[in-house]
């Protein structure tokens, strides 16, 4: 006889077998960063644009500079994001849906 791992209903926390429950994924901000301005970043822009000047490429040296100013007025944060899965007992997806909470798509 087949077992299915048991799941906890979000809502009411009782434990039954997965076939017997309702799943939502939902999206969920985790957290955020920014972009720094690293010594790194800074020296690889300047011998960048030194080999540019050296070469006589502007193609180049308006890129380095579209770089730099990007950096400088740009938006530099990113949000990491990852779906969160919450499991509801087919008595409580009931009652989300009478609610108005929670809607299915037919």
């Amino acid at each position: 006889m087949t077992t299915y791992a048991k799941k906890a209903c979000y809502s009411c926390g009782a434990l039954h077998p997965q076939p017997e429950m309702n799943w939502i994924d939902v999206t969920v901000n985790t957290s955020t960063s920014q972009r720094a301005l690293m010594v790194r970043n800074v020296l690889g822009w300047l011998f960048g644009w030194l080999f540019a000047l050296a070469t006589g490429n502007k193609r180049m040296q308006r890129a380095g500079g579209r770089a730099i100013l990007g950096w400088a007025v740009g938006n530099h944060k990113r949000q990491y994001k990852r779906e969160k899965r919450y499991w509801y007992c087919f008595t409580c997806t009931d009652e989300l849906v009478e609610s108005g909470e929670l809607w299915y798509e037919t």
